[in-house]
């Protein structure tokens, strides 16, 4: 018998009820900003870098900070055994679409 004060979850994939003590998948995920494959030069190695980023900076506008986009995405769901067992076979829904 489950009361009302035993914590109770579901599946983030399929929603299925997960009882506490059942046996359940905690899954996260993380996606970041690949590094540019870009080869240093000579030119790179002889430029006079705090004279660059001072050209940067002075270009910003001063009322405005400059917009920044996170570099890393994290996210973590609960999974049902069943949706565990999809995704190790299927992680990005591939063959699901075919």
């Amino acid at each position: 018998m489950i009361s009302a004060s035993m914590p109770v979850c579901t599946c983030d994939r399929c929603g299925c009820r997960l009882d506490r003590g059942s046996l359940r998948y905690e899954m996260k995920v993380g996606v970041r900003l690949a590094p540019a494959a870009r080869l240093l030069t000579d030119d790179d190695l002889e430029e006079n870098h705090l004279h660059a980023v001072a050209r940067m900076l002075s270009d910003l506008p001063d009322d405005q900070p400059a917009p920044v986009e996170p570099e890393a995405h994290h996210a973590a769901f609960v999974l049902c055994p069943a949706c565990c067992r999809r995704w190790r076979h299927d992680p990005l829904g591939n063959r699901m679409a075919r």
